[in-house]
């Protein structure tokens, strides 16, 4: 195993920026009003440059990889109430001016029950990771490639005796053997033989 391996809490980190991410998504949108793409028109040059800059903020691929990594992860909990828990957990978390004492209190548990819950979810969950030897957040390039490299390489396979030319071993193909020659007499007679009988058809029917 690796030196960075995944913990409880590497877990909890990853499944909350899971939710941030997935909060970045673009959403599908519902029916709008009839409107314009295009800009106001500048009625005065000193307004030029005065109207505030929009920025929308998207997650990077690595975020939306490690998403998916934290999603997949989750579903593979054994029991459907745990992955709710996690999942609305997270979000719950990613989310601004919520409180956790209120979600717990939804969920008919105190704040420290609910603590043990989490710690005790995100460590199946890590074990999981670790099991398949997913690199930890963090991680370096050797420990990654250490992590998706094969555990034993395949062997070289070894050629076949059949491929192995003796020292001394001649080609098949002799231009002086007696059996080239042999096929190269009956390639004559045979082209002869049809030459012969293509002039007759052409005689006959140029008789009739």
């Amino acid at each position: 195993m690796h030196d960075s391996a995944w913990t409880a809490k590497a877990v909890e980190h990853l499944v909350v920026e899971a939710a941030a991410t997935a909060m970045l998504l673009p959403r599908e949108r519902g029916p709008r009003a009839f409107g314009n793409s295009m800009p106001t028109p500048l009625r005065d040059w000193s307004n030029y440059g005065q109207e505030p800059s929009r920025y929308i903020r998207r997650p990077s691929p690595a975020a939306i990889d490690r998403m998916m990594l934290a999603v997949d992860t989750m579903n593979h909990l054994a029991d459907e109430g745990d992955r709710i828990l996690v999942h609305a957990w997270s979000w719950q978390k990613a989310r601004r001016g919520k409180f956790l004492n209120d979600f717990a209190a939804r969920e008919g548990v105190n704040c420290r029950t609910l603590r043990r819950r989490i710690s005790v979810l995100c460590g199946t969950m890590a074990d999981r990771l670790n099991c398949a030897r997913k690199p930890a957040a963090g991680a370096s390039l050797e420990e990654i490639e250490a992590a998706e490299a094969p555990e034993c390489a395949p062997a070289p396979l070894a050629r076949s005796p059949a491929f192995l030319l003796a020292p001394d071993a001649r080609p098949r193909h002799d231009p002086d053997s007696p059996e080239l020659a042999e096929l190269a007499k009956r390639i004559e007679r045979g082209n002869r033989r049809r030459e012969k009988m293509r002039r007759a058809a052409n005689g006959s029917e140029r008789a009739a």
